[in-house]
């Protein structure tokens, strides 16, 4: 493989570094390694309740109609017929927050955008259910 000083100016082909990966650890292969992944989400997204098809649409409806009344309303289900990442008491305070804060900028259609993001993860969330 040539250098970059031998290749000189007039050759448009980019080098390419070829790397070989080695074991750290002596006598454990590829095969022996079990990778783990856990997604950790902020409080608002571990806050978004798993409902039931019919209510996550309900919701996500009104969330479209006015901006954070099926956030409230997503708020209470955590409660009864619906489960979050986080506490049923911490999601609630955190999508009653978000409820307000949806509705609060929706001047802005910032709140209108997020309101309809939630409604999409509501209906997207209730497969899971």
């Amino acid at each position: 493989m040539a250098s970059s000083s031998e290749a000189g100016p007039s050759t448009s082909r980019p080098l390419i570094k070829e790397t070989q990966w080695t074991s750290v650890t002596p006598g454990v292969t590829s095969k022996d390694v079990i990778i783990s992944v856990k997604v950790k989400h902020s409080p608002f997204r571990g806050s978004v309740p798993c409902m039931p098809s019919p209510l996550a649409v309900i919701c996500a409806i009104l969330n479209i109609i006015i901006p954070g009344s099926g956030t409230f309303v997503s708020a209470f289900s955590v409660f009864c017929c619906g489960f979050a990442e986080r506490p049923a008491c911490a999601a609630f305070g955190w999508n009653l927050l978000a409820a307000v804060l949806q509705l609060l900028t929706v001047i802005f259609l910032v709140g209108w955008i997020w309101s309809i993001h939630w409604g999409i993860m509501f209906v997207t969330l209730s497969c899971e259910y």
